[in-house]
């Protein structure tokens, strides 16, 4: 039914124009598509939507990150992690091309954690090469070095990847002006190529591009050709658009100028061919910066045509197709639960009519077989209950995990930060290690002793931001444990400020423009309690949400002048604390008020609530703590959720 659905999707929008064909690559994709029709199971599929995504991820990338979303989706699904890795990959790609480094930088890491988990070398040592291309368009040439070295150790036996990593370790080298390093792999780039044959145009291009910089002339334009007659034999219009830039670069600097005017202009043309808008801002812009002192009104044309490229990107960003993952899983989800309703009406019939029959069978036999009847309705009951406990320990369980998944987005936010520190200083120590072998070398003992007090102290840092990402991690699991736990010493200010930050980051994850204040006024006087820690991390997180949640609400109706405002407050008063969470948020209308504390009552939309947090919420406190949860609320002002919990507790 799901595999349907999706298939059906796919073809309306295909349909309606939102797909492109590459004239290059036609014939292939309308392969792939049609394989859309006929895929067995979820494995076939995502392979195949992840292959549409790498055919288009060069050129038209509304397309391939509409098939690589879509692959990703529906690989989570079905837990095919590998499918989901290779998505994550192409999702990388496009998003350095496009500009989106952050982004790219994101997917790849989330590939290469994938990969860990699988233990697969091959996806390893791919999802490294992704991840080193990612930071290299950042910038971050000696991080991107680091990873392209970590994804050559798993020695893949992939001809292309190798060349294109020899490739991108040269031409990082030759950014960063390390000479003899970018020479030494720019020697192995040329090694590894095909001794007959056409080799991939990108390695020859970026060993062109070292032998430019470096002054070598005749090795440039060689290797330029090269990479040209590469680009032709492939049909590969980005590649050629790119060459040919380069290329017009190289004779600007050797001031040939009607071979740079004529390179250019074979740029743009390639570039306009393969339909790539990044390369078609880049062309015109490069264009327009030539013709500038010679024809302004040439230069003019070409600024117009750059920033008509520039508005189709900032559209392809914004359009609501390319952002249709969440409304494609939102779908997905709530006819999955209109099936599950279905099957559960189902249920309920037929057990209305056996239960039916079951009655009448009783009163038909009850004369002579009264004990045995009754026996056996003792069992029935008895089963029925077991079921009902079960689903309602389920019920109760997805609540907690739909917790959890609020504040998963929070939790990456905080441990990012000390894994950045780790990963910085790490690169640091090695940068600090070689240079102390050449001081040692040289006999300067002064300096050496610097550079080692510099290494122990970097150390110290990389020691002190590990062991905060570990209480990070400790934390989260202690947030997703289940079952009966015992009450600990807890530290209510700790606990309460943890779950403040982590509630507000889940929501700015989720929705990138939305800010808040929020504030945490603790009593510094207040005294650890024994209590489940994360018991009262749920209360504590569930309350923070919704709180969020109002305030979120009231932005979408309220004025400018409006500035959303969440707070929590603890306090130690005779013998209890109390724990208050206000915002000022659209409030509770007293109608309801008496019911927000029932199962299964909520005033969410369909899909955005179970009704279960604040019941569960309520249970903990009063039945789990011996506690109290009272709400004070003004419609249209806001709400203060106040709990107080015994410290003799």
């Amino acid at each position: 039914m799901r595999k349907l659905i999706i298939i059906s999707t796919l073809v309306i929008l295909q349909q309606s124009g939102f797909t492109q064909n590459n004239h290059n690559n036609k014939s292939y994709r309308d392969s792939l598509k049609s394989r859309l029709f006929v895929a067995d199971n979820d494995s076939t599929l995502v392979q195949t939507l992840n292959s549409l995504a790498e055919s288009y991820w060069m050129s038209e990338y509304d397309s391939s990150i509409f098939y690589a979303r879509n692959g990703l989706l529906i690989a989570r699904k079905s837990n095919y992690q590998t499918g989901e890795v290779n998505a994550l990959l192409t999702l990388s790609l496009v998003s350095s091309v496009i500009g989106d480094v952050v982004k790219g930088y994101e997917y790849s890491s989330m590939a290469i954690k994938l990969s860990e988990q699988l233990k697969n070398e091959r996806l390893l040592s791919k999802s490294y090469s992704v991840y080193g291309e990612a930071l290299s368009s950042a910038g971050k040439y000696r991080e991107s070095i680091a990873a392209i070295k970590q994804a050559l150790d798993f020695k893949s036996k992939d001809q292309f990847q190798l060349m294109t990593n020899y490739a991108q370790l040269a031409d990082c080298y030759t950014k960063l002006n390390l000479t003899d390093s970018a020479n030494i792999f720019a020697d192995i780039t040329d090694k590894a190529m095909k001794p007959s044959g056409y080799n991939p145009p990108y390695p020859l291009r970026m060993v062109a591009n070292m032998h430019r910089r470096l002054g070598n002339k005749a090795e440039a334009i060689s290797y330029y050709r090269k990479s040209k007659s590469a680009s032709i034999y492939y049909d590969d219009d980005v590649s050629l658009s790119h060459t040919y830039m380069d290329m017009s670069r190289f004779y600007s600097e050797i001031n040939q100028r009607d071979s740079t005017f004529h390179y250019a202009e074979l740029a743009i043309k390639s570039a306009k061919k393969s339909r790539s808008i990044v390369l078609v801002i880049k062309s015109s812009e490069y264009l327009s910066n030539l013709y500038a002192p010679i024809n302004k009104q040439i230069a003019l044309n070409y600024v117009v045509e750059s920033n008509a490229a520039r508005d189709s990107l900032k559209y392809i960003l914004q359009d609501q197709s390319i952002n249709s993952f969440n409304d494609f899983d939102q779908k997905l989800r709530e006819l999955e639960i209109q099936q599950t309703e279905n099957e559960l009406r189902s249920k309920i019939r037929q057990n209305t009519f056996l239960g039916s029959t079951f009655t009448l069978l009783v009163i038909a036999f009850a004369l002579w077989r009264n004990n045995r009847i009754k026996q056996k309705g003792k069992k029935r009951v008895e089963k029925a209950y077991d079921k009902l406990k079960t689903a309602q320990q389920k019920l109760i369980h997805a609540e907690k995990m739909a917790s959890l998944g609020e504040i998963t987005a929070g939790i990456a936010h905080e441990i990012q930060n000390p894994l950045n520190f780790v990963n910085n200083f790490s690169d640091l120590n090695d940068e600090l290690l070689n240079e102390l072998k050449e001081t040692l070398r040289q006999g300067d003992h002064k300096e050496a002793e610097q550079l080692i007090n510099d290494l122990i102290k970097n150390e110290k840092k990389i020691i002190h931001h590990g062991r905060r990402a570990e209480e990070i991690v400790k934390s989260m699991l202690l947030h997703s444990r289940t079952g009966a736990s015992e009450k600990e010493e807890t530290d209510i200010n700790a606990l309460a400020d943890e779950c403040l930050s982590l509630s507000y980051h889940g929501i700015r994850a989720k929705t990138k423009q939305f800010r808040a204040d929020f504030e945490l006024v603790s009593d510094p006087r207040l005294p650890k309690i024994r209590a489940v820690r994360q018991d009262i991390g749920r209360v504590l997180l569930n309350l923070i949400n919704n709180a969020f949640y109002a305030v979120t609400e009231k932005t979408k109706t309220a004025g400018d002048e409006f500035v959303p405002s969440v707070k929590v407050i603890t306090q130690s008063r005779q013998g209890e604390i109390v724990i208050i969470v206000k915002d000022n948020g659209t409030g509770i209308p007293q109608d309801i008020r008496d019911k927000i504390f029932q199962p299964f009552f909520t005033t969410k939309a369909s899909g955005e609530g179970t009704g279960l947090g604040l019941s569960m919420s309520h249970e903990i406190i009063t039945q789990g703590h011996g506690g109290t949860l009272e709400v004070e609320s003004e419609e249209g002002k806001g709400t203060s959720f106040i709990f107080k919990l015994p410290i003799t507790n």
